[in-house]
């Protein structure tokens, strides 16, 4: 997305959205184009930072029992839930982590903190050792809460993912 397409566009309008960027996940989506905004923040100006600002908050308003649909306006069904870091929390968390990082409002913290629980609750993925649909996807978000909280909690869940799901299990994941 150049940043001249950000002038002139409310946050949430669907004009900010091309059809690749319906989604909200890490992987394909809104969140990590909002993600690498924030990064390079500086070569924004004043109206397309607070565009940018405004469109973190409308994704947090998306939020659903601490996850977020993979398409924007869905709703989750639980039974189908994607928790996975391409397409759910654990992926979408990072945004917030830079949101709060650089402006220390509690609530992107706070969300942060609900993506990770919601990760521990569902327990691991088992489609392989890859961030995309995989354990590290989940492991990264505790290493990621460790370092903005410092509560070891998030280190011993990132830890028991690695050590729950061994690497000979691995080699019965489909490889193309």
């Amino acid at each position: 997305m150049e940043l001249n397409t950000l002038r002139g566009i409310r946050a949430g309008d669907p004009q900010l959205l091309s059809d690749k960027h319906r989604v909200h996940s890490a992987a394909h989506g809104l969140s990590s184009v909002l993600q690498m905004l924030l990064s390079y923040q500086d070569m924004l100006s004043r109206a397309e930072k607070d565009l940018v600002w405004h469109s973190v908050d409308f994704l947090m308003s998306q939020e659903q029992n601490c996850n977020w649909p993979a398409e924007l306006g869905a709703i989750i069904e639980r039974e189908n839930e994607l928790v996975h870091w391409c397409h759910g929390a654990p992926g979408v968390a990072y945004l917030f982590a830079k949101a709060y990082l650089i402006n220390k409002k509690p609530q992107y913290l706070d969300t942060c903190i609900r993506s990770g629980e919601l990760v521990w609750q569902k327990g691991l993925l088992k489609k392989g050792p890859g961030i995309c649909h995989g354990v590290a996807g989940s492991a990264y978000v505790f290493l990621l809460l460790y370092r903005l909280t410092g509560n070891s909690k998030y280190l011993y869940r990132a830890q028991r993912q690695a050590i729950i799901f061994p690497s000979s299990h691995c080699s019965e994941v489909h490889r193309p």
